[in-house]
């Protein structure tokens, strides 16, 4: 079936997001434990069927229904804009089908290896069933679902918006409200519903607790409604008097649905708070929506606001968010109790949601997505008229940051529990509420046969001005002589000795440049960092030649290398002739370990080296294909660079951890490198490559650009310290004491570890420095030098 662009995009996002949803969320909370292998199949093919109560009916249920949606959305992607006939089809629905099932059995397989899961026959069973669903009823609903797509992405006004987003609120509100489906039709239970007091019939007699928390619960459960009230509305003019009556059906219908949910309360209470949350929803459409519509420029969001009236909901709705995050304000600093919350908030993500009922987990979760998108859609109302683009995202990064205080302060608070996922959940409400306004501020676009032409001639004008504008403007340097150059490198020497001399900095690490030849050994230090982090960027920048067989040359085409493997290959080996050269034995042996083979002991150190840093120059190379995209139109090989990193990291572990011959660098590791942990001590160092060349790239970024990434490297420290810590050993007992691996990385000697704070402090610093030693042994000589080797010429 053909569909818009937009559409098939959308299907092939969502199927790939949500096939890693389903990955992730089946291993959450990631607690390995290693078992062989032959042990692991022994187990599987004994795994018990379990006889499931009306508790673990929802398990059961929420099992089937993960997989629904997967089957769906990758038929859905399959079948798109291909012209396949019945039998095709047929055969596609039976490929995806058993592909799911290979995955559900997969999963439950992995599941063995962290025994916090539960593996059943009956997850298996339910997944089966919730694929073969998925595929079924595509079978029978894709030309509609389809359709509504289309209709989505091809509308930009009129009533079929607000038709759509009528049918998503309806629908999100009634999945909510019969989630967990722990569904049961028998008296008995039923009857036992209304004795645990969950079928209420008088008004407000189930609240209990503080009045602000009483307050709180009827204050959501009225808004919950409004939005229905004037989305019904907006999509069908009907009398007042049928909208409000048709909100309370909505919620009474609902309520009548909860009765057969063991786990949800029926409660007249929810009947009535719909009731008044319609009247105002009615109330705020008559006063300040209607008049809009029936204007010669009818726009939703062109509402007559005073600036006071502005600001003072957004200050409103901040008080708002201060109750919620820090109420009752009582901060207490307790330096274990804050170990432990530092601890939790740095955790694997989700895995306080684990650890709760779904039907709990999926209220959190959506407690803490919608408490921010009201103040993203406050944001993009402020800023819609704002023509400064830097201003525009200055004010989207204050309320990121917001954000991520509220949260991280309510380490502070013991009732309160603060954690890094519900930051990531409230951005996406953020980001939310910026796309519902940009929703409703959208309105149809005049279709002018002479401006568009206009367009098109200005978007098909031949381009060599920017062509050469490209070529001239990459990273101008003043640092064109080599004397300058060679200033540069003396005085990143200076500073090196200075840094060195700290009595903060690790011994090992001064150990470095120690001996006769210190200077000699700085110096060395410093141009090895112009090797190892300037040589991929300039290779990449040295490739890039404009694409002659475009007909207006209206596109750079640019590509890394056909064979990157090559420099990747000269990268490794140089570097490690600089490492040998300038540093001492022994601390290359602190690092790599002494030789053990007997023989060849230059071999063998080569060897150890090239499994450790081959991971670190694809990233490197892969990296500067994608920074340098932010800026220039570059056409990185994302295929061929992800085979090469997964080859890469495949070496890495084989040399570094499965045939390590000595402990010096495995220890370090959780459960000595051998788990999935490991890999999140390669995505810290992708990450911190990742940032140096960003913050290389940052002044010729535009205004958008440099907010982004000036927001994503301030990030990357808290980012970067948690999954170092998910990567590296929390306990280690080594010269008859108790420490963690990042206390013995961070600390200055052996016989005073820091303690928490600290430790994250001194990471957040060296993080920092790291990042900005990376971008200045990039920024000039490197680039310099790919303009001398003749990037922009013409051959």
């Amino acid at each position: 079936m053909q569909v818009e662009s937009g559409t098939y995009k959308f299907i092939l996002g969502c199927a790939v997001v949500y096939s890693i949803f389903v990955i992730y969320g089946s291993l959450v909370p990631l607690e390995y434990h290693y078992i062989p292998f032959s042990e692991a199949v022994r187990q599987f093919k004994a795994i018990p069927y379990l006889q499931l109560d009306i508790h673990s009916r929802a398990d059961w249920v929420a099992n089937g229904l993960l997989f629904f949606p997967l089957s769906y959305l990758w038929m859905s992607f399959f079948i798109l804009n291909r012209p396949y006939s019945h039998h095709t089809t047929a055969l596609l629905m039976i490929v995806v089908y058993i592909a799911s099932a290979v995955l559900a059995a997969c999963i439950e397989f992995t599941q063995l290896y962290f025994p916090q899961r539960t593996v059943s026959q009956n997850d298996i069973m339910a997944e089966f069933i919730g694929g073969g669903i998925g595929v079924t009823v595509w079978k029978f609903t894709y030309h509609r679902f389809f359709t509504w797509l289309d209709n989505w992405f091809q509308t930009s006004g009129g009533n079929h918006k607000w038709r759509n987003l009528l049918f998503l609120y309806v629908a999100g509100v009634f999945i909510y409200s019969v989630m967990p489906l722990d569904l049961y039709l028998s008296p008995i239970e039923l009857y036992h519903k209304w004795k645990e007091g969950r079928i209420n019939i008088l008004p407000f007699a189930t609240f209990s607790g503080s009045a602000l928390l009483i307050a709180y619960e009827i204050l959501t459960d009225i808004m919950l409604w409004i939005p229905l009230a004037i989305l019904t509305l907006l999509y069908k003019p009907l009398s007042y008097r049928r909208v409000w009556w048709t909100v309370v059906l909505v919620a009474t219908g609902i309520e009548l649905c909860q009765l057969f949910v063991y786990s949800r309360s029926t409660d007249v209470t929810d009947v009535i708070t719909a009731g008044i949350g319609a009247a105002i929803g009615l109330y705020l459409y008559q006063k300040y929506i209607s008049p809009q519509l029936t204007s010669a420029n009818p726009d939703v969001t062109s509402i007559s606001t005073s600036k006071s009236i502005m600001w003072l909901s957004g200050a409103a709705w901040m008080i708002v968010l201060l109750l919620v995050y820090w109420y009752p304000f009582n901060w207490q600093i307790n330096q274990a109790e804050l170990s432990a919350k530092l601890d939790g908030f740095f955790s694997v993500p989700f895995k306080t949601y684990y650890f709760t009922s779904e039907y709990n987990a999926l209220t959190r979760l959506l407690q803490k997505v919608l408490i921010a998108m009201p103040f993203g859609v406050w944001i993009a109302y402020v800023t819609i008229n704002v023509q400064n683009k830097s201003l525009r995202w200055l004010v989207w990064a204050a309320g990121a940051g917001l954000f991520l205080l509220l949260e991280f302060g309510q380490v502070l608070i013991p009732e309160k529990t603060a954690n890094s996922t519900d930051v990531l959940l409230a951005w996406g409400g953020l980001f939310l509420g910026g796309k519902l306004m940009q929703l409703l501020s959208s309105r149809p676009k005049p279709n002018v046969i002479h401006e568009n032409n206009a367009q098109t001639n200005r978007a098909t004008q031949p381009t060599n001005d920017k062509a050469v504008e490209v070529h001239k403007t990459i990273h101008e340097s003043k640092l064109t002589n080599s004397w300058v150059m060679g200033l540069v490198v003396i005085i990143l020497a200076v500073i090196l000795s200075w840094l060195l001399n700290l009595s903060a900095v690790p011994y090992n690490i001064k150990e470095l440049v120690a001996g006769d030849f210190r200077w000699l050994r700085l110096v060395g230090l410093v141009l090895c960092g112009f090797w190892v982090f300037g040589l991929p960027l300039a290779i990449v920048l040295q490739q890039h030649q404009p694409a002659r067989h475009a007909a207006n040359n209206a596109v750079i085409k640019q590509r890394l290398p056909i064979r990157p493997e090559f420099w990747i290959l000269i990268h490794t080996l140089v570097a490690w002739l600089l490492v040998r050269v300038i540093f001492p034995l022994e601390s290359i042996h602190d690092i790599l370990g002494s030789p053990v083979w007997g023989r060849l002991p230059e071999i063998e150190m080569l060897y150890r080296f090239v499994g450790l840093f081959l991971l670190f120059s694809v990233a490197l190379f892969y990296s500067s294909g994608i920074v340098l995209k932010l800026r220039y139109a570059i056409q990185v090989r994302h295929l061929h660079m992800l085979l090469l990193l997964v080859i890469a990291m495949a070496i890495t572990y084989l040399v570094v951890i499965h045939f390590a011959a000595t402990d010096n660098l495995i220890e370090l590791f959780k459960y000595q490198g051998r788990s999935f942990y490991s890999v999140f001590i390669a995505l810290y160092f992708i990450l911190l490559l990742h940032c140096g060349l960003v913050l290389t790239m940052l002044r010729k970024l535009n205004s958008k650009g440099k907010a982004v990434s000036t927001l994503f490297i301030l990030c990357s420290a808290p980012l970067g310290y948690w999954l170092l810590q998910l990567g590296l050993e929390s306990v280690i007992l080594k010269y008859g004491k108790v420490f963690s691996a990042m206390q013995f990385l961070f600390s200055a000697d052996r016989e005073h570890y820091l303690p928490a704070q600290e430790l994250m402090v001194r990471f957040f610093i060296v993080h920092y420095v790291l990042i900005g030693f990376i971008a200045v042994t990039q920024t000039h000589p490197w680039l310099t030098m790919a303009n001398r080797i003749g990037l922009g010429k013409e051959k």
